[in-house]
C-alpha cells in the first residue's frame, strides 16, 4: 500500500493558504449584511 507524505514545504504552504481562506471567510462574515448573503454565496460556490 503506497502512502502519500508532504514535505514540510508544502505543509507549510497549504495550511497558510487555508489560514488566508479561513481569514477571508470571517472578514466577509463580518463586514456581510444581515443575511450574510455574501458569505453563503461564496461557501457554496
Amino acid at each position: 500500500m503506497n502512502q502519500f507524505t508532504l514535505s514540510n514545504n508544502q505543509r507549510n504552504v497549504l495550511f497558510g493558504a487555508m489560514l488566508v481562506g479561513i481569514i477571508s471567510m470571517a472578514l466577509t462574515w463580518f463586514q456581510d449584511d444581515a443575511l450574510h448573503t455574501r458569505f453563503w454565496t461564496n461557501l457554496f460556490a
